[in-house]
């Protein structure tokens, strides 16, 4: 892209304000940064220097999060099918990760991930998998956004080999990384079946005082559930409240197995919900029960694409005071004097436009956009046009959103 260009769309979706579509108008960029929104006519009069882009058949719309990945593992897609949760991780998963995942393996696998993501229109994504220093690589040379999990579990692997030292090779990488303007950090455990109390309560620490985000498998199968009974005389979302987990900050991926006072405690907690309907249909694991979450004021968001996409996303923003990653075995800093993010802001689902890159999901069935609609479905296959690096900054009279990307359906 030049250095500054003017996309000129047939409509412009924000996401803020919801279920506004500006019709006609125009984004105006300089040097990678959204620099006005506005109508195509002023736009041409105050950016006749621009180099413009027509986009007579297109919607403009800003660039979408895949809220849960483990992106290097497209290199393992469609190994062992048709198998549960526990045989298809323990029996075939874990071994070939063993055999197989390396620094160049991850950076391989998440390159060809982010291909795929820019091509759906993703230009954000949350990780979890080994080797984040390649996932990383990987995201900045496709010139994609991320959030970087701080994988921990127990049992070794090429990566690491126990909980601290998981710890502190994600908390060195943070460290390294921490004024990168396209990059966050979460906190990873793996799941509660996967990891031990002791490592847990290391984990609450941390995000507590670096006011990171704890992004985590929950309740994902009726086995996760009835083993967690068994070992430790509660359901797994009771054994993350007793260990201080619960809050605005976790990150509770699958969540399909909820009873309703379950429902009722993700509400009154502030967590996030993030639905992973196509692995969960590939395990036969069940479904998230997004409509009664949503109800209960849950943010539920979905895995291909979450429901919100700008850089401002309470998950994905690095934190504002600058701090140093404690040693497990060091001083631990003061914690921020601010008030912690997480409890100041929350994320809104859009009430009329669902970002999503599934063809029969475009459009929410609830109210759907006029005139969008029948424009949308008749051009559902044409390409799309990436413009991944675009981010925000407030100019004129319209406040702009981070991530555009241009879109022909």
């Amino acid at each position: 892209m030049a250095m500054s260009s003017l996309l000129c769309a047939r409509w412009v979706v924000p996401v803020e304000p919801s279920g506004t579509v500006l019709e006609n108008h125009a984004v105006a960029v300089r040097e990678g940064r959204i620099e006005s929104v506005l109508h195509v006519d002023e736009a041409s009069r105050r950016f006749s220097q621009y180099e413009r882009v027509d986009l007579p058949e297109h919607v403009l719309v800003p660039g979408l999060i895949n809220a849960h990945t483990h992106a290097a593992m497209t290199l393992m897609r469609g190994m062992a099918d048709d198998l549960p949760l526990k045989r298809w991780l323990e029996e075939h998963i874990w071994p070939a990760e063993m055999k197989h995942v390396s620094p160049q393996f991850v950076k391989d696998g998440t390159l060809l991930a982010c291909a795929e993501m820019l091509r759906g229109g993703t230009t954000c994504f949350n990780d979890m998998y080994f080797f984040p220093e390649a996932a990383i690589e990987a995201a900045l040379e496709s010139g994609m956004r991320a959030a970087a999990g701080m994988i921990v579990i127990e049992f070794p692997s090429a990566y690491a080999s126990d909980p601290d030292d998981y710890l502190q090779k994600g908390l060195a990488l943070r460290d390294r990384y921490s004024d990168h303007p396209s990059l966050s950090f979460c906190l990873a455990p793996h799941a509660p079946y996967t990891v031990s109390d002791g490592t847990f309560r290391k984990v609450a620490k941390l995000s507590a005082e670096l006011d990171l985000p704890v992004h985590i498998h929950v309740h994902e199968t009726a086995d996760e559930v009835e083993r967690s009974i068994a070992e430790h005389g509660s359901r797994p979302l009771e054994r993350l409240r007793r260990l201080d987990l619960l809050g605005p900050g976790l990150i509770s991926v699958h969540s399909v197995h909820l009873l309703p006072e379950e429902v009722n405690m993700l509400a009154r907690h502030g967590c996030t919900v993030v639905h992973c309907p196509s692995s969960n249909l590939k395990l036969a694991s069940g479904f998230a029960p997004v409509a009664t979450l949503l109800q209960a004021g849950v943010m539920s968001l979905w895995e291909p694409m979450a429901q919100r996409a700008i850089t401002g996303s309470t998950c994905f923003r690095r934190c504002a005071t600058r701090r140093s990653s404690p040693r497990l075995s060091g001083a631990t800093p003061k914690r921020c004097p601010r008030t912690p993010r997480f409890a100041r802001q929350r994320l809104q689902v859009p009430s009329r436009l669902a970002l999503a890159p599934r063809r029969d999901r475009l459009l929410s069935a609830r109210q759907p956009i006029s005139p969008l609609c029948d424009s949308l479905v008749r051009s559902l296959h044409r390409a799309l046009i990436p413009f991944p690096n675009l981010s925000t900054q407030q100019a004129g009279s319209t406040s702009a959103t981070s991530g555009w990307r241009v879109a022909s359906w």
